[in-house]
């Protein structure tokens, strides 16, 4: 049997970004006939939210995509380093906790979700929560955009 190829995306509180990186992800994968391929998750630095589901106005977005986000927030473990390929930063900050707390003997490749994409001036997926509907929708656009070109990514490689 083919391994899976796995990512965990990871912000701040796995409350906005993250979770719909993950959802947003799973959706293209899915129009590729590509998701039994792939184990995706999402995970938050901080543990302010753990078990809480996500942000209403990020599932709100998502249900207007026809998405529905039903993952509950969860702190990024340890055993994650060992168990993902790939663990996906929303922003430089978070890119930087993970980088403190990532193990020896860490398997995982750690990275800007925005740094598959091409666009130079794509750096970081900026944090909604104290914005309004149209930074949700952003936040949508980007990780849509960054997905695709993730998934070139893993693709050729």
């Amino acid at each position: 049997m083919e391994s899976k190829t796995s990512i965990l995306f990871v912000c701040l509180g796995n409350i906005c970004r993250s979770p719909v990186a993950e959802a947003v992800f799973l959706e293209i994968l899915n129009q590729h006939n590509l998701s039994h391929q792939f184990k995706i998750d999402s995970a938050a630095t901080s543990p302010n939210h753990i078990g809480e589901k996500a942000d209403p106005r990020t599932r709100k977005q998502a249900i207007s995509k026809g998405i529905d986000i039903t993952h509950r927030a969860r702190q990024l473990h340890p055993n994650d380093f060992l168990e993902f390929d790939y663990i996906l930063a929303m922003d430089k900050k978070n890119l930087e906790d993970i980088e403190k707390i990532a193990p020896e003997n860490n398997k995982a490749i750690l990275a800007m979700f925005a740094s598959f994409d091409p666009d130079p001036n794509f750096v970081e997926v900026p944090d909604p929560y104290w914005g309004d509907a149209k930074d949700f929708e952003r936040v949508y656009e980007l990780c849509q955009k960054a997905g695709h070109h993730l998934l070139k990514h893993l693709l050729k490689s």
